[in-house]
């Protein structure tokens, strides 16, 4: 077991890294416009647009990973995602952000794509579960890591872009010289969204209400807390307490 979790080291690593920009930006974005007194609209739209991005983004990543494989698609979307933050530190400009954060999404839900779908061929029926905690252990933590990292910089200027961009990168390297052998290409099995709804449509209805109150609470969250009083730090905690309690939670539910 543990063998098999240290072999898909370098896939956790990347994980982590690539949560951790993630989670920094969300409550960046937040903080940032509050503080330059921008409507909460703004927010909950450019938090709207990223989510957006991933759910369009599932039928574009798996067509770019049949196209070109794996590997190439996790960086080209890596490099994606780095621009489009890079973009935000140079301009200003709202109504670009949101275009830009819907690009991101579409970017960042392939890279999701491939290191799930690199874990799911790779990994014994019997050990899948295992495999497949550890990267939510990972994915929870890199998120957490990210929301607390808001304390490094007080100011919220460009500087905390420049760590979501330095993250988006780095998160190339574990990706680019793992020794883990190549995924093969599978054929996608077509999407059926009327199947789903008619099979399941409980399931369906409150994962998209669980979806609604997520997304509005990762997105307003930080408002909200400045409105409190926080400070960034404080606003940090408090984001990253509500991550940490569902990671903590996982064992108990799944026992």
């Amino acid at each position: 077991m543990v063998r098999t979790i240290a072999s898909f080291s370098s896939l956790f690593l990347a994980t982590l890294l690539l949560l951790v920009g993630s989670g920094l930006f969300n409550t960046y974005v937040g903080l940032r416009l509050t503080a330059a007194s921008v409507s909460e609209a703004w927010v909950g739209a450019i938090i709207a647009a990223y989510y957006l991005g991933l759910v369009f983004g599932a039928r574009v990543g798996h067509k770019l990973i049949i196209r070109v494989g794996h590997i190439r698609a996790y960086a080209a979307t890596a490099a994606v995602v780095t621009v489009t933050v890079l973009i935000q530190a140079m301009i200003d400009f709202l109504p670009l952000w949101i275009a830009l954060r819907f690009v991101a999404g579409i970017a960042m839900v392939t890279q999701f794509i491939v290191l799930e779908s690199w874990l799911n061929e790779q990994t014994e029926n019997h050990l899948r579960g295992r495999v497949f905690a550890f990267y939510m252990v990972f994915s929870s933590l890199g998120t957490v890591l990210g929301q607390l990292s808001v304390g490094m910089f007080p100011a919220l200027d460009t500087t905390p872009l420049m760590f979501v961009a330095l993250c988006s990168a780095a998160c190339l390297i574990p990706v680019a010289v793992t020794r883990r052998v190549h995924p093969a290409i599978q054929v996608p099995v077509p999407l059926h969204y009327r199947y789903y709804v008619s099979r399941v449509p409980m399931t369906m209805t409150v994962l998209f209400m669980a979806g609604m109150m997520s997304g509005a609470f990762y997105g307003l969250a930080p408002v909200y807390g400045v409105a409190q009083g926080m400070d960034s730090q404080q606003v940090a905690v408090f984001v990253a307490a509500a991550v940490a309690s569902g990671l903590l939670f996982q064992w108990p539910v799944g026992w």
